[in-house]
C-alpha cells in the first residue's frame, strides 16, 4: 500500500525515480524498492516526503480505512 502511494506522489510530481530520490536524499534503487515494497520508508523519510511534496498524511496512511 505505501509503495503505491509513494509512486503516485512521484508520478504526480512528474519526476523520475532518480529525480525523486535526489529530492529526498536517497538512491534510485531505493526508490524502486520502496515503490515495489521491497523496502519500507523510515519515519524520517516519510516525514520528508510529506513535507517536500505537501502530502496529506491521512491520505498517505489511508486513515479512513483504519
Amino acid at each position: 500500500m505505501i509503495g503505491k502511494k509513494i509512486k503516485e506522489i512521484r508520478l504526480a510530481a512528474d519526476l523520475t525515480q532518480t529525480e525523486f530520490g535526489k529530492r529526498l536524499g536517497i538512491s534510485k534503487p531505493f526508490v524502486s524498492d520502496l515503490e515495489r515494497e521491497q523496502s519500507y520508508p523510515t519515519y524520517l523519510l516519510l516525514k520528508k516526503i510529506i513535507t517536500e511534496f505537501k502530502v496529506d498524511c491521512r491520505w498517505l496512511f489511508d486513515v479512513n480505512k483504519l
